[in-house]
């Protein structure tokens, strides 16, 4: 739905803006900037207002991301402030790269780079929602995405193995047909990835697990730790989110916690920062790789987050 047929719709309906904002969960000045074409309506709740279109007439979404994002803003301050000038790092770091087409080393850095940057725009949206265990998720691939792109920088060779294994999600999506038009050879090409007595491929494109291949770069083991294998808890099950989601009431029985908790405010602070320090190295891996001009916001960011940090 187009901002300007919400007023009308709604209107039709005989609710107010108050009504509708608390249908999906939102301020009511959201919803007028929403009607008067000053703030776009979020993707996420097109589906809520189609539903309402429908004639439901109960509450779709309660998210609460208005209060989410405030208290994310009190808590993260000295980050918030400064946000604009990381937005300018990034776009002013990207734009500059070029990068010829073809299975190439350096297609593949440039990829995996830009897949680290949108993690962490996942990785920031979750936490402004309140949702910081779901950002140790995105955080932990951001981090395997960022090993990888290092990694090939400094062994280039291996974009071969890269670009082989790519040929599997392209069979899976596509079918055979489709792959043996990109590469006719492609069987041999594969085989090489089905080892021992294996009847399907091995789970990465690389021969070493991430930990071996962030040994050799290699990568600071603080990172390995906090940003990786501490992460497998949240990533391969669910109990330790569900032990940090539980409260002692008074009378001492057990309850969850409604909505996002403290701790789990506290939890996505940890991951903004541990984000923010991947993020920067990520984006100085992309400047000195492809010998690009460091932004003058990359430098006025960064020097705001240590001091920031380290306060």
């Amino acid at each position: 739905m187009e901002s300007k047929d919400l007023k009308d719709w709604r209107e039709n309906l005989g609710i107010t803006q108050a009504d509708l904002a608390l249908k999906l969960g939102v301020a009511t000045n959201t919803v007028s900037r929403w009607e008067l074409g000053s703030r776009k309506i979020p993707t996420h709740l097109h589906l809520a207002l189609s539903l309402l279109r429908s004639g439901a007439s109960y509450p779709i979404v309660r998210m609460n991301y208005d209060q989410e994002a405030e208290a994310f803003t009190l808590q993260n301050l000295g980050f918030a402030k400064h946000l604009p000038n990381l937005v300018e790092a990034i776009d002013k770091t990207l734009v500059q790269v070029k990068v010829k087409g073809g299975r190439n080393p350096d297609l593949a850095v440039n990829m995996l780079c830009r897949i680290c940057v949108r993690h962490y725009e996942s990785l920031l949206l979750l936490l402004m929602s309140g949702h910081g265990y779901s950002a140790g998720r995105i955080l932990r691939s951001l981090f395997e995405k960022y090993v990888d792109a290092i990694y090939l920088a400094k062994f280039p060779a291996e974009a071969e193995d890269f670009w082989d294994y790519a040929l599997f999600t392209l069979m899976e999506e596509r079918g055979e047909s489709f792959v043996r038009n990109y590469e006719p050879d492609y069987k041999k090409k594969m085989a090489r990835f089905y080892t021992g007595r294996r009847k399907t491929p091995r789970p990465r494109w690389s021969r070493l697990d991430l930990r071996k291949k962030a040994d050799m770069i290699p990568i600071d083991p603080w990172f390995s730790q906090h940003a990786y294998k501490e992460l497998h808890l949240y990533v391969h099950s669910s109990m330790k989110e569900i032990v940090d989601s539980l409260i002692e009431e008074e009378d001492g029985s057990i309850s969850p916690v409604s909505g996002s908790s403290e701790q789990e405010r506290r939890v996505g602070g940890v991951y903004l920062i541990l984000a923010t320090h991947i993020l920067r190295n990520v984006l100085v891996l992309l400047i000195s790789h492809f010998d690009l001009e460091k932004p003058a916001h990359f430098t006025d960011f960064f020097s705001e987050f240590d001091a920031w940090f380290s306060g």
